[in-house]
């Protein structure tokens, strides 16, 4: 996995590389005691992929870099164990060719469950323009011979509507799920 790195940094002399990395220092030096990272569907878009995809700086946030087989082979619950474990949302820039993503997020998980599709919708921005995509998919579990099962984990994904852009963002939650007993709440991963 690619941990915690948020830039790309191909084509950059050293010397630019230690600007760009003096800049995210002073960055996250100004984020205040208590933030939480919450951004919006089109600041994920605006704010964020589109910048990644630009190879521009990316503002100080709480996204990963990671591989794509890294993300569509591993379990959710076993993404998050490097990452503080005291939140419900976790996001990440995943480097993607668009054609494959749809083939890839379909095999999921060897043995273990799959990322099923619930639906999209088109994001604009501020002036109603279209700029990207939000898909949303579930993780079911899967054993042999047993029904796919429902589990607390779903991700939001996210794409520019531009062509050949090679950069993907998604929010990873995980929820709870209730049994209607007095309040009672329980995991299912």
């Amino acid at each position: 996995m690619m941990f915690p790195s948020s830039k790309n940094d191909e084509g950059h002399s050293s010397s630019e590389n230690q600007a760009d990395e003096e800049q995210q220092r002073s960055y996250t030096t100004d984020i205040p005691i208590g933030f939480k990272f919450k951004p919006t569907d089109v600041e994920i878009i605006c704010e964020y992929l589109v910048k990644k995809a630009t190879l521009k700086l990316v503002p100080p946030s709480e996204i990963h870099d990671i591989n794509p087989s890294d993300f569509y082979n591993t379990h959710p619950k076993d993404l998050v164990l490097r990452l503080p474990d005291d939140r419900s949302e976790w996001y990440f820039f995943i480097p993607q060719n668009p054609n494959e993503f749809k083939d890839r997020i379909q095999q999921g998980v060897e043995g273990v469950g799959y990322w099923q599709f619930k639906y999209n919708v088109l994001i604009h921005d501020r002036e109603s323009k279209p700029i990207g995509n939000k898909f949303e998919y579930k993780f079911l579990r899967t054993k042999p011979q047993d029904k796919p099962k429902g589990t607390i984990w779903k991700i939001d994904l996210y794409e520019l509507l531009q062509q050949n852009i090679e950069w993907i963002m998604v929010k990873l939650t995980k929820g709870t799920n209730y049994d209607g007993i007095a309040g009672i709440s329980r995991d299912i991963e």
